[in-house]
């Protein structure tokens, strides 16, 4: 896993991203841990990729448990006007499953505080990805 760390890093570089960027080798459970006091309510964007790291090991996975306690984290951690988007991959066991969690989070998330978005591909076969983007509303 620690592979993907160093491949993103080089992206990052690649790319000249400005923006402050912390890559952290951990379960995204282990989220609030991560995010400093200081850093609380003032993140702009957390971005999670579910399922299993293409090219890696396919039996290690990310689960509806552990990835409901990082969302809960980063609604915490997010500041007003930022994001979260969340990428579920369906192909594997339990993948279904771990993004009907991620839904039913976004829809229970108050509206006066969050508006949430799902969005899916109905015309693609062969387990598409399901897209979810959750903004944390203004004060």
């Amino acid at each position: 896993m620690r592979q993907c760390l160093v491949e993103t890093r080089h992206r990052l570089e690649r790319e000249a991203l400005s923006a402050p960027v912390r890559l952290v080798h951990a379960g995204h459970q282990t989220l609030a841990r991560h995010i400093e006091e200081a850093e609380r309510g003032r993140v702009g964007a957390i971005m999670f990729n579910l399922g299993y790291l293409p090219g890696g090991d396919h039996s290690v996975v990310t689960r509806p448990e552990t990835t409901r306690q990082a969302l809960d984290a980063g609604t915490e951690a997010l500041r007003p006007g930022g994001v979260i988007t969340v990428v579920a991959y369906t192909g594997h066991e339990g993948g279904d499953e771990e993004a009907d969690a991620v839904e039913a989070w976004a829809s229970a998330l108050p509206q006066a505080q969050f508006r949430a978005l799902s969005y899916r591909f109905p015309n693609w076969s062969n387990d598409p990805p399901r897209l979810f983007a959750v903004e944390k509303r203004d004060a």
